[in-house]
C-alpha cells in the first residue's frame, strides 16, 4: 500500500480518542510500511489530549512515532482542523476520518485502492447509526443539496474520505468561503476544479463514547442549506470566470462573487 497520512480531526472526544489511536495503530502497522496521523486538537476542553498522550505512551515506539499531535489555542472548528492538517501532510495520500470511532479503520484500505483511477474517493455509509431527529435532516439535506447543486453525491458527510494531496489542498482553500460546513462539500469542490471523485461503501458503527458536536438541526441542516447555497454562488462564479476566459470582450470585470486564487487561513 502506499504512503499516506490519516487527518483526523478532534474535539472533546476523551472517551473515543484512545481506543480510536490504538486501533489505527495496531492495523496500519502491519498493513503499510510509511503511514502518518496527524491528531488535529480543535481547543479540547476534556481531557482528550491527555488521553491521547498516555495512548501514545503505552504504544509500541514503532507505532507512536508515526502519530502527531497538532493543538489549537482556540476553538476553530473542524473545517479548520482538516485544512491544518492537510496543509502539514507529508504523503501524497491524504485520508480523513473522524475521532468518534465511527469509521472502521479496515475500511481506509478500500477508499485507497481506487486512488490509481480517481482523485477523491468519498465513502458511502452502509447500516448508519443515527437517530430519528438526525435521519430527517439529513434526508431533507440531501434532498435540498441534490436539487440546488444538481449533483449525484450520496452521502457527502461521511467523514471517511481518501484524496490526492493536490486535490486536498485545492479543496481546502475553499474553507473560508463557508460557515463551518466546507468539509461536506470537498467532493463538489472536487468535481467542479476538475479532479475525478468516485464513491465506495464503507461501515458505520455506533460512537464509542461521549456526543456528537453537530446540533442536528443548526450544525447539520441550517449549515448544510446555506452550504448549498455558497457553492451555488461558487460555481456560478466559476463559470462566469470560464466564460470570461474564453469571451473576454463580451464580460467587464464585476465584484459578484471573488473566488480564492489562494487562500491562506489563519
Amino acid at each position: 500500500m502506499k504512503p499516506f497520512t490519516i487527518i483526523l480531526p478532534v474535539n472533546n472526544e476523551a472517551e473515543c480518542i484512545g481506543p480510536v489511536l490504538a486501533e489505527i495503530g495496531n492495523t496500519l502497522v502491519h498493513w503499510c510500511d510509511r503511514w502518518n496521523v496527524l491528531l488535529v486538537d480543535d481547543y479540547s476542553t476534556d481531557g482528550t489530549l491527555a488521553a491521547a498522550y498516555r495512548t501514545l505512551h503505552e504504544m509500541p515506539a514503532l507505532i507512536s512515532e508515526n502519530i502527531k499531535i497538532i493543538r489549537s489555542e482556540t476553538h476553530k472548528g473542524k473545517d479548520w482542523a482538516l485544512y491544518k492538517g492537510i496543509r502539514q501532510a507529508s504523503t501524497d495520500i491524504v485520508v480523513t476520518m473522524d475521532a468518534d470511532g465511527q469509521n472502521p479503520v479496515y475500511d481506509i484500505s478500500s477508499i485507497i485502492r481506487p486512488l490509481d483511477e480517481f482523485d477523491m474517493v468519498c465513502g458511502i455509509r452502509t447500516n448508519r447509526y443515527n437517530c430519528l431527529t438526525k435521519s430527517i435532516c439529513s434526508h431533507v439535506a440531501n434532498g435540498f443539496r441534490r436539487f440546488i447543486l444538481r449533483d449525484s453525491f450520496h452521502d457527502v458527510g461521511c467523514g471517511l474520505k481518501a484524496m490526492t494531496r493536490s486535490c486536498a489542498r485545492v479543496v481546502t482553500s475553499y474553507t473560508r468561503l463557508f460557515t463551518g460546513c466546507a468539509h461536506c462539500f470537498y467532493p463538489q469542490l472536487a468535481d467542479m476544479t476538475g479532479y475525478r471523485t468516485t464513491e465506495v461503501a464503507v461501515n458505520d458503527r455506533p460512537r464509542l463514547g461521549g456526543k456528537s458536536k453537530f446540533n442536528a438541526i443548526k450544525g447539520r441542516l441550517l449549515a448544510g442549506l446555506m452550504g448549498c447555497v455558497v457553492m451555488k454562488m461558487i460555481k456560478y462564479r466559476k463559470s462566469l470566470r470560464d466564460q470570461r476566459a474564453l469571451y473576454p470582450k463580451y464580460y467587464t470585470d464585476g465584484n459578484i462573487f471573488r473566488l480564492p486564487e489562494s487562500i491562506t487561513y489563519r
